[in-house]
């Protein structure tokens, strides 16, 4: 083979095994029926260092570049995460990392009376918190719900997905909590299953896959997770918290049983080892399915 012809080779094998390959071993799948859903506590955008820093949790989406991202903790006009409009900022992030334009869909979960973020020009009302769903295909809110004590749930629908509901929620936190979350997830359901089928509800519930309050969602819902681990397609690690002690699965992706929707793999995301530095407490999870 002549020297020219040797050189192209070898130059089109380095470039066909190092420059496609994914930064996680999710590497995104296009197709015109697979997509992939990320469910994420961003945790204001504080990493786990205490020191905020939203950039980190950007570069970790656009690293994985799932089709719907739904995102716990995110705030607008709070004067400890720099007045952001957390959202908005996540949005036009992952808009100039990836090339690709980022919609965005923003329900409150509570505010306060803090308007300090207004009143020196950097915001435009009451301090919030609240939940936000993501993606670089165009959303459609189709309705939030009103859970007990402050929490709620929010659902989209994606054209280029089928217009199928996605759904997300934030239960209430910690053992004291538990009475909050029981009293929170039959709401949720009963609301969830008026949306239509097949429907993938994700977010922080909050407790382990065994707690008693989480048995009636197991009822209607299969758990991403569970089902990839009995097939051998669940990747990445366990545990979805970073803090060292606090290893557990309190985040995750349920999916309707359906001849029309088929769970690919399961990834717990390594954000440290994707990206240096975990930007949260809390581990993104990723779940691929494929429409029939």
């Amino acid at each position: 083979m002549p020297l020219v012809l040797l050189c192209a080779a070898v130059l089109a094998l380095l470039i066909s095994t190092l420059g496609g390959s994914a930064a996680t071993s999710a590497a995104r799948t296009t197709s015109d029926a697979g997509f992939t859903v990320m469910t994420f506590n961003v945790q204001h955008g504080m990493n786990t260092r205490g020191g905020y820093d939203l950039q980190r949790a950007i570069d970790l989406i656009a690293r994985v570049s799932p089709d719907v991202v739904g995102l716990q903790e995110t705030t607008r006009n709070h004067p400890k995460y720099d007045c952001d409009d957390q959202p908005r900022r996540i949005a036009d992030g992952l808009t100039r990392a990836t090339g690709r334009e980022w919609h965005s869909v923003y329900q409150q979960e509570w505010f306060t009376p803090d308007v300090s973020c207004k009143e020196r020009g950097a915001g435009d009302g009451k301090e919030t918190e609240g939940l936000t769903v993501l993606s670089p295909h165009p959303i459609e809110k189709v309705a939030h719900t009103d859970l007990w004590n402050t929490r709620i749930g929010l659902a989209v629908r994606v054209a280029a997905m089928g217009q199928m509901p996605f759904i997300v929620t934030h239960l209430a936190s910690g053992a004291k909590g538990a009475e909050d979350r029981h009293k929170q997830v039959g709401p949720l359901l009963a609301w969830a299953e008026g949306l239509g089928s097949p429907r993938v509800l994700m977010g922080d519930f909050n407790m382990a896959a065994d707690a008693d309050q989480l048995q009636p969602v197991l009822k209607d819902y299969r758990d991403a997770w569970t089902e990839a681990t009995r097939t051998n397609r669940a990747r990445g690690i366990a545990s979805g918290s970073t803090r060292v002690g606090k290893e557990g699965r309190i985040d995750f992706v349920f999916f309707t049983a359906s001849p029309k929707l088929t769970l690919d793999w399961v990834e717990t995301v390594d954000s440290a080892k994707l990206i240096g530095q975990a930007p949260s407490d809390h581990q993104p999870v990723l779940a691929h399915f494929t429409r029939q």
